[in-house]
């Protein structure tokens, strides 16, 4: 059996390796579009499969979903990861510093470990389940604001969003 600290740490790795791909890349890429409005670079593939490498070097028995290339029966595995390896594709084309890799790990269709990590910026967010949250290794929470008007909210919506969407 996994434990969680082993999982994170590998998220950690995997999130390192995939932002340090996104960085090599920069300047270098070209770019596809996957659908309308929804863009997949070269550094989106070079961050996902540097991802895959770390994960299948801990856990080769481990089901992977990568956002690129997905193939959605690992989800079946006992244990998934599950990878966004450039969150933030868009900001990234437009060298606009918001964008990450962002990696988790479900055990039965649960999430129990994940990580995102900024690499412009080198910030790692880690979490696990029963151990909180961390930023760059120190204990991180969200605001303990309970009023929408008190707080501070950010949305990104899916490249296919349309004006004549129905109400969530």
């Amino acid at each position: 059996m996994c434990k969680i600290e082993q999982l994170l740490a590998t998220c950690e790795r995997a999130c390192l390796a995939g932002g340090k791909q996104l960085i090599e890349w920069q300047g270098k890429f070209s770019t596809q579009e996957k659908s309308a409005q929804d863009l997949v670079t070269d550094a989106d593939i070079a961050s996902q499969e540097a991802v895959r490498r770390v994960v299948e070097q801990e856990f080769p028995e481990h089901g992977f979903l990568g956002e690129e290339y997905p193939d959605l029966s690992q989800l079946e595995k006992p244990f998934c990861w599950v990878v966004d390896p450039l969150d933030g594709t868009t900001n990234y084309v437009h060298s606009y510093p918001l964008f990450g890799v962002s990696v988790a790990v479900a055990q039965e269709g649960k999430v129990v470990a994940g990580g995102v990590f900024d690499p412009t910026n080198n910030e790692m967010f880690l979490a696990g389940k029963g151990l909180g949250t961390t930023l760059n290794d120190k204990p991180f929470q969200t605001s303990k604001t309970t009023r929408m008007e008190d707080g501070l909210v950010a949305v990104s919506f899916p490249p296919q969003m349309t004006t004549d969407m129905p109400d969530i």
